[in-house]
């Protein structure tokens, strides 16, 4: 992008310029999160439904198939399915995003607590796309200034 200006260009036509620019960048930054929120709430639900899951087998009653539960530190593993339902991800004006699960032992898998080791899903969604966020952060920006 090239400015320039020359000595008789009005304050307006600059104050126009660079206002348009920042809403450019707002539009490109809220589309940079919408494409993180589906990436977010993929690779959580992922990590709670693919094995390997290392933690002992369970008999549960009325299902023929033996649980297998997971290891303190591994991803929870899938029983009814219903804590990677519950995960979401939510933008709140161009700037924020709230991610998270909510079901009433969501916080206790991911944080742990006295009677249950941590089971980070969430934070490991958030590591796994470190990296994703900057090129769609990036790419949509870029986009939205060429437009």
């Amino acid at each position: 992008m090239t400015l320039s200006m020359t000595p008789g260009a009005s304050v307006a036509k600059f104050k126009r310029f660079w206002k348009l620019q920042e809403n450019k960048t707002r539009s490109g930054i809220r589309s940079g999160y919408m494409a993180l929120r589906r990436d977010l709430v993929k690779e959580a639900r992922r990590l709670i439904k693919e094995p390997p899951k290392t933690g002992k087998l369970y008999k549960i009653p009325g299902r023929k198939k033996l649980h297998r539960a997971s290891r303190a530190g591994e991803a929870p593993a899938k029983l009814t399915g219903a804590l990677g339902r519950s995960i979401s991800a939510v933008q709140r004006g161009w700037d924020e995003l709230h991610f998270g699960a909510d079901t009433i032992y969501a916080r206790r898998l991911e944080l742990g607590d006295n009677k249950v080791a941590k089971r980070p899903y969430l934070l490991k969604a958030i590591e796994n796309n470190e990296r994703n966020a900057r090129g769609h952060f990036e790419r949509e920006i870029e986009r939205k200034l060429t437009i």
